[in-house]
């Protein structure tokens, strides 16, 4: 997929209002903040071709959350309580 989006995202941890974010392939190919100036937006090659998004866009953020197997969390138990959820959600038994 090659895709032009734009509007706000959070880049550097400050969200800007107008940002371009260029996608080729599985890949963001590039991020580029758009100009303001004196109130009026700046016109950049391509801006107006690109997909208008509703919300604001993360670019190369992953979302590394995750939840414990066998139905418990990972936060709540201790090693060997996670192994053996593991284990078991696997279908194999654990000892203790």
């Amino acid at each position: 997929m090659n895709a032009t989006l734009r509007g706000p995202a959070l880049v550097d941890d400050v969200v800007l209002r107008d940002v371009l974010v260029r996608i080729e392939g599985d890949r963001i190919a590039a991020v580029t903040p758009l100009p303001v100036a004196q109130g009026s937006p700046v016109l950049v090659p391509g801006a107006d071709a690109a997909e208008v998004v509703s919300g604001t866009m993360l670019p190369a953020y992953v979302d590394m959350h995750c939840h414990g197997g066998g139905g418990t969390a990972f936060t709540d138990l201790d090693d060997a309580a996670a192994a053996r959820a593991a284990r078991s959600s696997a279908g194999r038994r654990s000892p203790a």
